[in-house]
């Protein structure tokens, strides 16, 4: 496997697959990945530990293709919620796209975000918008739009409250700012806290310097921003695990690779699919347990708590839905089969947000 980065290249040597009286050099393809977070965080590690070898790996038993890889992380060649334009322009071939942080392009896929308190769990909720993406045609067809190709969805383990002061429940966060990524600030409607937008790799720096009080964050995640150094407290609303994005390539790009090495890509896009529920869980485990070690103090929600929070919300699914409805875009159809979807997994469901839909 062959291996360079955008900003230090380096050379490898072209295996050299014999077959009886004759020496076959394998065809190389040059591939281009990217994504704007850093390997620190699950996505972007898998993508580089996984993915990666794993399609080499395959490819190799062939004898007849070799990739030569070139990886761009932490933003160095696609910003968060850029990396949609650097594979439909194809300034890189392959990388995780934010739906989260694209929402006018890739409006289906953040419907977890509008329907919290559904399940708490990475494996329930990120296989349901997964599989929404054969059974709602356009959400299927919206990637194809953008110029991509579907190989994965992607997301993030249970959302969490992580603040600097301790509190219990709802009513303890009145006049506090509490930060979120954009879709999420949708679950502190109808309260008397300020929303405010982050920069993920600001959290941790805004936060020890007051910008607010509070973020929004899985338990995974805020072990890897070390939130819990300058955020503390960690209350446990149990806001749901969410679908965010994909691992996508270029479609004009898949299209023009050899038949047996788009079919090696594709299906290590499922592998990796896979393999992204177990790494997420283990993540949110083993990043609780390891901040508790550090000192965090877990404060845990009441159940009755939770379906007040749930239930003072105004129906922000329905909000949602509606205007996208009068863009032709089928949400309500989106917010149904979501909730279908995380049932039919065993997901709770707090709160049926297809009511009034």
């Amino acid at each position: 496997m062959k291996r360079r980065n955008f900003l230090k290249a380096g050379t490898a040597t072209v295996g050299m697959f014999a077959a009886p009286a004759i020496l076959h050099a394998a065809e190389t393809i040059r591939l281009s990945v990217a994504a704007g977070h850093a390997p620190v965080v699950t996505w972007v590690n898998r993508l580089d530990k996984f993915f990666i070898p794993e399609v080499s790996r395959r490819l190799a038993e062939t004898g007849e293709y070799e990739i030569e890889w070139t990886t761009a992380y932490s933003g160095s060649v696609a910003k968060i919620g850029g990396e949609i334009d650097a594979v439909e322009q194809q300034i890189v071939d392959i990388a995780i796209v934010g739906a989260a942080f694209n929402p006018a392009k890739l409006p289906m896929h953040v419907v977890s975000y509008f329907a919290p308190f559904a399940s708490e769990k990475y494996s329930v909720v990120v296989p349901s918008v997964d599989e929404m993406n054969q059974t709602i045609p356009a959400m299927g067809a919206s990637w194809g739009d953008n110029g991509l190709h579907y190989l994965a969805g992607i997301g993030v383990d249970n959302f969490q409250l992580f603040l600097k002061e301790g509190a219990e429940n709802l009513d303890g966060l009145d006049g506090k700012k509490i930060g979120g990524i954009g879709p999420n600030l949708n679950w502190l409607k109808g309260a008397g806290i300020t929303p405010v937008q982050v920069d993920p790799p600001q959290i941790y720096n805004d936060l020890a310097a007051g910008v607010y009080d509070g973020v929004l964050l899985p338990a995974g995640l805020g072990s890897n921003f070390k939130t819990h150094e300058v955020a503390p407290f960690m209350l446990t609303a149990n806001f749901g695990a969410m679908s965010w994005g994909a691992l996508a390539i270029n479609a004009r790009r898949m299209a023009g690779l050899p038949a047996p090495v788009q079919a090696v890509i594709n299906e290590v896009g499922r592998a990796y699919h896979a393999d992204m529920i177990e790494t997420q869980e283990a993540a949110e485990i083993n990043g609780l347990s390891t901040m508790q070690e550090q000192g965090l103090t877990v404060i845990d929600m009441t159940e009755d708590a939770r379906v007040e929070w749930a239930n003072a919300l105004p129906n922000i699914a329905k909000e949602w839905a509606v205007g996208l409805e009068a863009k032709g875009i089928p949400a309500s159809d989106v917010v149904r089969e979501f909730i279908r979807q995380v049932r039919s997994r065993g997901g709770p469901v707090v709160r049926d947000w297809t009511v009034g839909l």
